[in-house]
């Protein structure tokens, strides 16, 4: 018996800008805000219910070394009309070589370093006969190029953020 599904039929990421602060010679904090659109869509007769939104925002520096940092949103469900989720990545502290700390401080200025941001959507499915239907991982990830001069907004028309969804 099929008794109805939900996807997120429509993801994107719409504005995001990175901040990083060199905290000691070995430490940095990643800190960011993005803004993604989203939609979706049942099938079956289902009372959605909606969870927690989580992200991980991962950077790979030049000596292959991970700094990242994390995020959690509430967010509604509707079908009607995309919605819009602002996730703030509150400052996470990353430990790196001192040289690798030096290299990301050029690098982020510079450049347009590569973030991989996963967004993980969580929710509740209930039947009309009062069955929960058990809830199946959504997840989705995009590889994005975001300029360092994003932080400034004024200068956000002339560095373009360049997302790509590369899993769903």
């Amino acid at each position: 018996m099929d008794v109805g599904t939900m996807k997120v039929s429509q993801l994107d990421v719409q504005d995001m800008y990175v901040k990083h602060r060199t905290l000691t010679k070995t430490s940095v904090a990643l800190e960011a805000n993005a803004t993604l659109g989203y939609k979706f869509k049942t099938t079956g007769d289902v009372n959605p219910t909606p969870g927690l939104a989580f992200f991980n925002l991962t950077m790979v520096t030049v000596g292959n070394h991970t700094i990242s940092t994390f995020g959690n949103a509430s967010y509604s469900i509707s079908e009607k009309r995309e919605q819009l989720l602002v996730v703030h990545f509150e400052p996470h502290v990353n430990k790196l070589p001192e040289e690798e700390v030096w290299i990301l401080d050029r690098w982020m200025a510079d450049e347009y370093p590569q973030m991989i941001l996963t967004v993980y959507f969580h929710w509740k499915l209930k039947h009309e006969e009062a069955m929960v239907i058990p809830p199946s991982p959504r997840h989705a990830d995009f590889i994005c190029g975001v300029p360092y001069a994003r932080n400034r907004a004024i200068a956000r028309k002339f560095y373009p953020l360049r997302c790509k969804r590369v899993s769903m």
